[in-house]
């Protein structure tokens, strides 16, 4: 008799993204308790709403990538696909927020370029 779960694979990833999101804000919470950092936890409460805002926008990003996986055979083509936000965030930064064109920026939108290239080709 074969047990089948009624979990798929999407089920996992957004249980796997909400218990990652919610452990990283408790352990910061004992963290910040702890040290006795109440400043920093008065701060987080008064920007509460453009954190909160911030935060659904980055686990949402990340939610793509996590749905994006358990859709594919090959894992390393999400994974390197994903680099590619790194290299529209550098030029957007530099066109929208009139950043300086630096040399080590673009060195480093190389670097991931040639990565992703070789990801890819093997």
């Amino acid at each position: 008799m074969t047990e089948t779960s009624a979990l798929t694979p999407h089920h996992i990833a957004i249980l796997y993204l909400g218990l990652q999101t919610a452990g990283i804000a408790v352990l910061l919470l004992i963290w910040l308790l702890i040290t006795r950092q109440f400043e920093q936890l008065s701060l987080t409460w008064k920007y509460k709403r453009q954190s909160s805002i911030a935060g659904v926008m980055m686990g949402l990003t990340y939610g793509i990538v996590l749905f994006a996986m358990t859709m594919v055979e090959n894992v390393s083509y999400v994974v390197a696909l994903r680099q590619v936000s790194i290299i529209f965030g550098v030029f957007m930064g530099m066109w929208f927020l009139k950043e300086p064109w630096l040399n080590t920026r673009i060195f480093g939108v190389a670097l991931v370029s040639a990565g992703l290239v070789i990801a890819l080709a093997i």
